[in-house]
């Protein structure tokens, strides 16, 4: 099984979507740790507008899931 769908199988990988095309990285990152030791973010740049942040433990990206749904969104 390749490693990504791996993350994903077990509930590590979060999907962000909807993000504002300059959002960065590190944005991710300070919105994120809060919720427990991330293992990768990776922010989509072409097309932009979506990213994967990865945590070391499931239970901790099922709690920014829900802690996070929808408060990503910046005003245009």
């Amino acid at each position: 099984m390749h490693r990504a769908d791996d993350e994903l199988t077990h509930g590590r990988k979060v999907y962000v979507g909807n993000l504002d095309p300059e959002s960065t990285s590190t944005e991710l990152e300070e919105i994120f740790r809060r919720y427990g030791k991330l293992s990768n973010i990776w922010v989509a740049r072409n097309p932009p507008g979506f990213a994967f942040v990865t945590f070391e433990d499931m239970r901790d990206a099922r709690d920014a899931v829900e802690a996070t749904d929808g408060i990503l969104h910046r005003e245009k």
